[in-house]
């Protein structure tokens, strides 16, 4: 592999978004860094194509998926631009109205990497790095917020009292 550090662009067509993380950046949740995410799935006919950008996963509805993100603070300090998301006509769409089932086509930059050790010169890890950088969607599913997502399974009277009692360690919820 040539570390050659000249980026080049991907395009990934017709893959299923899920749990897009694009209209604000997001905190990861083992390097703290603030970003962008969207996982992408395929058919598992397709798996070698994801297979190539890093670790996969195979879901339960018959694809594969690849999580992919873009660090919203570049390796200088300043601020990334967000992931642009287009529609098929190439217009501007709200990222925050993405939701999960989303048709679209990814571009990802890769960049060929190659560290070594500063004592002694020997290759230690080498690769490819994988990021996010535009999202085209061709079949909008969009998101809609529930309310009170967490207590629809409850009939909540308002007369009733405000008391709680023990539930037995049986019960079930």
């Amino acid at each position: 592999m040539a570390n050659t550090n000249e980026a080049r662009n991907i395009i990934i067509s017709d893959v299923t978004l899920f749990w897009p993380k694009l209209g604000k950046a997001v905190e990861n949740q083992f390097s703290g860094d603030e970003q962008w995410e969207v996982q992408i799935r395929v058919p598992k006919k397709r798996k070698a194509e994801l297979e190539a950008l890093g670790k996969i996963r195979e879901q339960d509805d018959g694809t594969v998926s690849f999580n992919t993100r873009k660090k919203a603070i570049k390796a200088d300090g300043s601020p990334a631009l967000p992931v642009a998301v287009v529609d098929k006509a190439k217009n501007p769409v709200d990222p925050k109205s993405i939701g999960n089932g989303t048709k679209a086509n990814v571009m990802l930059m890769l960049r060929d990497f190659v560290i070594t050790n500063p004592k002694n010169g020997k290759v230690t890890k080498e690769g490819t790095s994988v990021m996010l950088n535009k999202i085209q969607v061709t079949e909008l599913v969009k998101y809609e917020a529930k309310a009170n997502s967490n207590f629809t399974d409850f009939d909540y009277d308002e007369d009733a009292p405000k008391t709680s009692k023990p539930m037995a360690e049986d019960a079930d919820f």
